[in-house]
């Protein structure tokens, strides 16, 4: 499984892999969002990526916090 730094990656990725194996129908009932994402005439929301992700296949968000240690300060 592909990991990402970013849902625009992700979705990027998505396009360029999965899309072209869809079937015509699916392709049809997502052709409206290539043409918005690929021209960037509208803003294209995370939110939207990250459900057209979740409704082709398995989509995690993951996020990760490292603290960093605290200096003395003397």
């Amino acid at each position: 499984m592909p990991k990402f730094d970013s849902v625009a990656q992700a979705f990027a990725w998505f396009w360029e892999n999965v899309y072209p194996d869809l079937s015509v129908e699916t392709k049809k009932t997502l052709r409206h969002v290539k043409y918005d994402y690929s021209s960037q005439r509208r803003n294209f929301s995370e939110k939207r990526m990250k459900k057209i992700l979740s409704d082709h296949g398995f989509f995690k968000v993951q996020y990760i916090f490292d603290p960093t240690e605290e200096k003395e300060e003397n």
